[in-house]
């Protein structure tokens, strides 16, 4: 289990980043998707990252996908699970996406 205390997370930290989750009431069909969005800082988004990889490391019939972009936008990357493996793959834009205020 990722600690959040090895990532400097208080314990309200940690259950605020955890409201990020959205599961549905019941599967679709034979498919059930689950979305993760949140504004998480830099140890936020490692603990994140590590408790994806402890996912992926239960080798279970799971794949996923999340876009991850700093506030800046000179770091996009997109992290991939699929079925026992985790992939941390920097993306490249030939124009930088444009915040919104």
């Amino acid at each position: 289990m990722i600690k959040r205390q090895s990532h400097a997370l208080a314990e309200s930290q940690a259950e605020l980043y955890k409201n990020g989750w959205i599961f549905p009431a019941r599967p679709m069909n034979w498919i059930s998707l689950v979305f993760y969005g949140g504004n998480l800082n830099e140890r936020a988004t490692q603990f994140l990252k590590n408790c994806l990889e402890k996912i992926s490391a239960l080798n279970l019939e799971f794949c996923g996908t999340f876009f991850v972009d700093d506030e800046d936008g000179d770091d996009s990357r997109l992290w991939m699970l699929n079925e026992g493996s985790f992939s941390d793959i920097k993306r490249n834009f030939s124009v930088k996406p444009k915040l919104i205020d």
